[in-house]
This record gives structure tokens, C-alpha cells and sequence, in this order.
């Protein structure tokens, strides 16, 4: 008798201790991360949160941009609150925003103001 061995599939998304939702980069996680750039760029009316232009392929963008607590990444669409977190935006204008950090305030999607002492 030949012994069969199980092997989970991975889980699209991994939630953290601090509750911060991470798609796997496995098929299934890679999946799950384009859906919900779709239903971002749905929410959105297929317009980019950043320069208000219609979108044909929106890319995912993070709110906390590489430097300015990226290293938190969080893929959930909505904050505990109920208001958006990330937003579709088109790809020149991911690369253009770089590592700031944006915010979606009273249905628009801008920059976080940071304080310098």
C-alpha cells in the first residue's frame, strides 16, 4: 500500500496578529489580489484615486507607501471603521506617488501630510 500524504493548498490571504490582511503570492493569493483591485477600481467608478482619469488596467495601490510604514503592508479594503483603505489607481500614477502615504479624507484620495519638527 502506497502511502498517501495530504498537502493543504496555502491560503489566499494570511491575517496577521494585528489583524492586517496579506494575500499569499500563491496562485490563489495572487487571484484574490486582483479581485480586489477590481472591486477597488468598481468603488471607484473605474476612475484613479489619484488623477481622477478613467482606468482600462487600475493597479493596486497601498496607502502606506514603502517609507512611510510600508513595511506594514495591508491588502483589506476597509478599515475597521468602515471607511476605504487602498484604492485602484492608474500604473504612472503608483509610480508618480512613490513611497507617500495617501489617505482617502471625505471621499478623495490625498497625500498624508507628515510632521516635520
Amino acid at each position: 500500500m502506497i502511502a498517501k500524504y495530504f498537502v493543504a493548498k496555502p491560503a489566499a490571504v494570511h491575517v496577521t496578529r494585528d489583524g492586517r490582511e496579506i494575500c499569499s503570492e500563491h496562485a490563489a493569493g495572487k487571484r484574490e489580489y486582483r479581485k480586489r483591485t477590481e472591486f477597488m477600481s468598481l468603488r471607484q467608478r473605474h476612475l484613479c484615486a489619484i488623477c481622477g482619469k478613467f482606468m482600462v488596467d487600475p493597479t493596486f495601490d497601498h496607502e502606506a507607501g514603502r517609507g512611510f510604514g510600508g513595511g506594514f503592508r495591508d491588502d483589506s479594503l476597509f478599515h475597521a471603521d468602515g471607511t476605504w483603505r487602498n484604492a485602484a489607481v492608474h500604473f504612472l500614477c503608483n509610480g508618480q506617488k512613490g513611497s507617500r502615504a495617501y489617505r482617502w479624507q471625505n471621499g478623495k484620495y490625498l497625500p498624508v501630510e507628515r510632521n516635520v519638527a
